[in-house]
């Protein structure tokens, strides 16, 4: 968590100095060469992903719920609450997991490259799982 924290301060802070003619706002990730580019563009990836999970999240979080709500199954009862809990064994795992994979990387310039490759993989993944629990509106 302390690596991820830095890195995306210091995307925060560095972006202004992109050496673009308008900044960061213009990098063209597709052309993308100089080690700061890329950490932006990989941050804006795992910003998309992060988007896309938190709305699996909170659907699948809200459908839990209505179900609750609409059945009387004793083994239904806090299925919601389960997922919150989950969910922040899941960020403590992902944030530990890539808070390892960028210390193994720390001494390289790519470090933070392998720090959001390891953010996004994981968050990528648990919206496919979460999404599989999602059932369709009808």
């Amino acid at each position: 968590m302390i690596a991820r924290a830095v890195l995306l301060a210091g995307l925060a802070l560095g972006a202004g100095s992109v050496p673009t003619r308008a900044g960061a706002d213009d990098i063209d990730c597709a052309q993308a060469s100089a080690t700061m580019e890329i950490d932006i563009c990989m941050s804006r990836e795992y910003e998309r992903a992060d988007v896309e999970l938190n709305t699996s999240y909170k659907r699948l979080r809200a459908q839990l719920q209505r179900f609750e709500d609409e059945f009387d199954c004793a083994a239904c009862t806090g299925m919601s609450e389960m997922l919150v809990e989950a969910q922040r064994h899941w960020i403590a795992f992902r944030d530990r997991d890539c808070d390892a994979v960028y210390a193994h990387a720390a001494d390289g310039s790519g470090r933070n490259q392998a720090l959001l490759e390891c953010l996004i993989e994981h968050t990528r993944t648990r919206t496919r799982q979460l999404d599989r629990r999602i059932e369709p509106a009808g």
